[in-house]
């Protein structure tokens, strides 16, 4: 339903510049807040008024834009899973300049989850060949072509939660073209040309949606700084982070480093992946992580 997520109620936060949230508690979420896991200490530098937060919403990663799999759907339906993240490929669906389409089993399955009453983040990551030859963006002809087709994905999704932009972009696998061999520095500066191109669209088209930006393996502070030094903020409604190489026992400490910037004090933290490849560890890895997360300001965490 519009404004919910997963019977979450969606409600704008009264500092950000268009389209800030704010989550209620999800089944899950609330389920392993109840059962008292919420006992990691705050550093001062991490937030204030953490005590406040309503539980973190706890969702899952999907890959439906690799194939269309209903029985996965069906077993997040069964589990009570309230969020997916997933993600779109530009060039499934722009193969003309200007012409979009939404109706394949990799274009078309955001319509599918959203009807069954699930929150649903897209990830907005890789190029197309009809701009900059399909590497990471960098022209202002290609930011401006996918700043448009984001527009043309909520015209298709009015009803999506949140785009991501970019899918680790600090990393070496996600990034292509120029920007790969290129210093943070510089690539924190394209992300935000990025940023800057799909917010000027969706504010152009009207469309009501979070937008995601920082997209970071770990938590790089320094990165997110300049992104944050270059105006991010103004930009986006959440950061978004992949904290795959920090313990459990150091998340408060290294979040507490990040909220050291003014603009990121109060801003809404995504952890749109978490997880780990041993599965007798996962279980307790995934109640760790959450009541590390938990008193931290992060909105969302998905289990990848």
């Amino acid at each position: 339903m519009p404004g919910e997520i997963g019977g979450c109620e969606l409600r704008r936060a009264p500092s950000a510049p268009r389209r800030g949230w704010r989550r209620g508690a999800c089944r899950l979420a609330c389920a392993l807040a109840w059962l008292g896991l919420l006992v990691v200490a705050l550093p001062g530098d991490v937030v204030a008024g953490a005590e406040e937060q309503a539980p973190v919403r706890l969702g899952a990663v999907s890959n439906f834009a690799q194939g269309w799999r209903p029985r996965t759907l069906d077993a997040a339906m069964a589990l009570g899973v309230p969020h997916l993240r997933d993600g779109t490929r530009w060039r499934d669906s722009e193969r003309a300049p200007g012409r979009y389409r939404f109706g394949t089993k990799r274009t078309g399955f955001p319509g599918k989850v959203l009807a069954r009453d699930i929150g649903l983040t897209l990830v907005v990551n890789w190029g197309n060949p009809l701009y900059d030859g399909g590497d990471t963006p960098t022209s202002g002809e290609a930011v401006a072509a996918q700043g448009a087709f984001v527009a043309a994905l909520l015209a298709a999704f009015p009803d999506l939660a949140a785009v991501e932009v970019g899918n680790e972009f600090n990393g070496a696998n996600f990034v292509r073209g120029p920007l790969a061999g290129a210093t943070p520095q510089a690539r924190a500066r394209a992300h935000l040309a990025i940023l800057r191109g799909i917010d000027n669209a969706l504010r152009a088209a009207d469309a009501d949606v979070a937008l995601l930006g920082g997209a970071t393996h770990s938590i790089p502070a320094g990165y997110l700084w300049s992104l944050l030094d270059g105006g991010a903020a103004g930009l986006i409604d959440a950061l978004a982070i992949h904290p795959y190489t920090t313990r459990a026992e150091e998340l408060a400490g290294q979040i507490g480093v990040l909220r050291r910037h003014p603009a990121a004090r109060h801003m809404p933290i995504e952890v749109t992946e978490f997880g780990t490849t041993d599965a007798a560890a996962a279980p307790a890895h995934l109640v760790k992580t959450y009541a590390a997360l938990a008193p931290l300001g992060v909105s969302g965490a998905m289990w990848y």
